[in-house]
């Protein structure tokens, strides 16, 4: 699951792997619940995030709440000299923002 709240990009499928996996980007805070639904359906629900976000505790919590799941912080990925670079050239357009890996863990009772 991406959770993209700064700014929406498309993710790219190199960064998916083989075989792939579903992907559910949510891109509106105030549509996290409907988006979280789908996603917590999903066989296999995702088992982590990768959220973009300017306020990662709100963000974090938000999300919990959604996914009906604990969220632990593994990472962040700092972006990539040719994503400062690029931002840089077009700040407009290449955002230059940290991103944040969580895993989720489903909280027993919490609905499918």
């Amino acid at each position: 699951m991406v959770a993209e709240f700064t700014y929406t990009f498309p993710v790219p499928v190199y960064y998916l792997g083989w075989p792939r996996p579903p992907v559910f980007v949510l891109e509106d805070r105030n549509a996290v619940a409907r988006d979280a639904a789908t996603a917590r359906a999903a066989d296999p629900s995702p088992n982590y995030v990768i959220l973009y976000s300017d306020s990662v505790p709100a963000d974090t919590r938000l999300l919990e709440h959604a996914l009906g799941a604990r969220l632990a912080s593994l990472t962040a990925v700092r972006p990539s000299l040719g994503d400062r670079l690029a931002h840089v050239i077009n700040p407009g357009h290449n955002h230059a923002t940290e991103a944040v890996v969580l895993s989720v863990t489903r909280l027993t009772g919490a609905p499918p």
